[in-house]
């Protein structure tokens, strides 16, 4: 399913059986409509998205291991009417384990941590009274390691891991090409620049700098904004599309990665990394911006 929610809907009812791909940040768009601002799921479109589904496979399924997120609400719901769910390569990293009660919870309904995260809480954690919060029933938890073999147990209830070393004859690391498509305001003004850069070939009166400029300015706008001088003041300033596919494309990829190993992400534009940073902010993802 590519391109807005209307033309995902539009490819969903022509199609008749068999594969169904989606992103995480593409679905929930899908069955989504904005309040004040805000995204807020619609029951009746979560309906008709996840009828007649016989197999619900999460991939990264971290993404949808945040209780409140819209991902994990969607994905919960789904996988309450679906009759065989999967969650692939969703083992998060670091100290705290509370996201798999709730990976795990998509894919066994409770069966194999409890429904409740209370419960769960009470029989893996130690918990303290948060002396600064308002509230005398705040607490922190923390993981209590002596539980470690009995949680492991219970992980094997309904999951299957594999040891480093079990892992070792992976094949080389290969360069993996993700496609993405341009939409909505970008796409228009990319097929301006095309005409504009086709006419110039066919004129002949076409130099290198103007190429380069015309080229400069297509590379720009699959990068999500278009920069221009100001006339008035001289200054330099962008036009920012609303719709960035290469941006969540990037997220999306950089959410799989696990806490505990490193990713580094190559621009071009100045631009480019700051937009980079800043949602990676509101992600709450940690990195630095060199």
């Amino acid at each position: 399913l590519e391109g807005s929610s209307a033309e995902k809907w539009a490819t969903l009812s022509a199609f008749k059986t068999g594969i169904v791909l989606c992103s995480y940040p593409g679905a929930v768009h899908m069955v989504s409509y904005k309040q004040r601002g805000k995204l807020m799921l619609k029951r009746d479109l979560i309906d008709e998205l996840s009828e007649d589904v016989g197999v619900l496979i999460l991939d990264e399924s971290t993404r949808a291991g945040h209780p409140k997120s819209l991902t994990h609400q969607l994905c919960d719901y789904i996988a309450a009417h679906t009759r065989n769910r999967y969650a692939l390569a969703g083992l998060p990293f670091g100290r705290d384990p509370t996201m798999l009660f709730h990976q795990q919870g998509i894919i066994d309904g409770g069966e194999s941590f409890g429904s409740t995260l209370g419960m769960f809480r009470e029989a893996y954690f130690t918990k303290e009274q948060n002396i600064w919060a308002k509230s005398r029933f705040a607490f922190t938890y923390t993981f209590d390691k002596r539980m470690t073999p009995q949680f492991s147990r219970r992980m094997q209830h309904r999951s299957i891991t594999y040891e480093e070393h079990e892992c070792t004859d992976v094949p080389k690391v290969q360069e993996i090409i993700l496609p993405v498509k341009l939409r909505g305001e970008a796409r228009q003004y990319y097929e301006r620049v095309n005409e504009e850069i086709v006419a110039l070939a066919k004129s002949g009166a076409a130099d290198l700098k103007a190429t380069k400029n015309v080229f400069l300015r297509m590379r720009q706008i699959t990068s999500g904004f278009l920069g221009f001088k100001d006339d008035e003041s001289g200054e330099r300033a962008q036009i920012v599309f609303k719709e960035n596919a290469k941006l969540d494309a990037l997220l999306e990829e950089l959410g799989g990665v696990p806490e505990n190993r490193k990713a580094v992400v190559f621009y071009e534009y100045t631009w480019s990394g700051r937009r980079i940073s800043e949602e990676l902010k509101k992600a709450g993802i940690g990195h630095a911006w060199l």
